[in-house]
């Protein structure tokens, strides 16, 4: 930016304007501004299709099957991401789902704002609010597994993470006609414990990168993506 701009520019504390992302969708013209334009892959991350080898783990089946936690283990070593089965244990009943519930005699810490929260839909603040809450059982038992396999006393880790600041994102990406030459977000790693990652549709745009290759996830229907992030290594 230069200074003459900078000069006249008064709200140093704002941002710079970004168009819409739908109405560039919808414009059709197939122009991509230079800011969403990615730049070219490097040889040593070529994209490769190593989706069928990544663990998906029954969360069921890890709170009673040892080689499923074998299987958790593995993930955790490997990769650092893994998919998860979880509409069986959503459908479980309550009563069973209640045996994971957080002790009664706990204090439950949670960061809300319902000032800030949307009015409409009418439902989407109880929607979130439960779909929070699943999430977070989600992760302390997940959290309690990975303890019990590193030898770790379960309580504990788990107590490191249950008064923790819990983050709902939620991403859009609209069709584009040059899909090849564009990112959704740059790469990166997440700085807190557990990131749980729901996609409502089957395309393939997660990516993860190991022994310096892009690998693409293919998404298990009603399932969850895991990363273990940068906290927890």
């Amino acid at each position: 930016m230069g200074g003459e701009e900078m000069s006249t520019r008064k709200d140093f504390g704002g941002s710079l304007p970004v168009a819409n992302v739908q109405a560039l969708a919808s414009d059709n013209s197939g122009d991509i501004p230079i800011r969403y334009l990615r730049a070219e892959l490097q040889s040593e991350e070529v994209l490769v299709d190593e989706s069928p080898h990544i663990p998906i783990i029954d969360m069921r089946k890890l709170m009673v099957d040892d080689n499923e936690m074998e299987k958790l283990h593995f993930a955790c070593k490997d990769w650092g991401f893994f998919q998860m089965d979880v509409q069986e244990f959503f459908k479980l009943p309550l009563e069973e789902k209640n045996a994971y519930a957080q002790p009664p005699n706990n204090i439950e810490a949670s960061l809300r704002n319902m000032r800030l929260w949307p009015e409409n839909p009418t439902s989407f603040r109880e929607t979130l609010d439960n779909y929070s809450s699943e999430l977070h059982r989600v992760s302390i038992n997940l959290l309690r597994s990975m303890a019990k396999n590193l030898g770790v006393n379960p309580d504990k880790l788990a107590s490191m993470f249950e008064d923790g600041t819990q983050g709902v994102r939620m991403n859009y990406y609209p069709p584009c006609v040059h899909a090849d030459k564009v990112m959704g977000l740059t790469p990166h790693s997440d700085a807190t414990g557990l990131t749980l990652l729901v996609q409502v549709n089957e395309v393939q745009g997660l990516q993860i990168k190991k022994n310096g290759k892009w690998v693409p996830i293919k998404p298990v229907p009603d399932g969850l993506v895991v990363n273990i992030v940068t906290s927890l290594r």
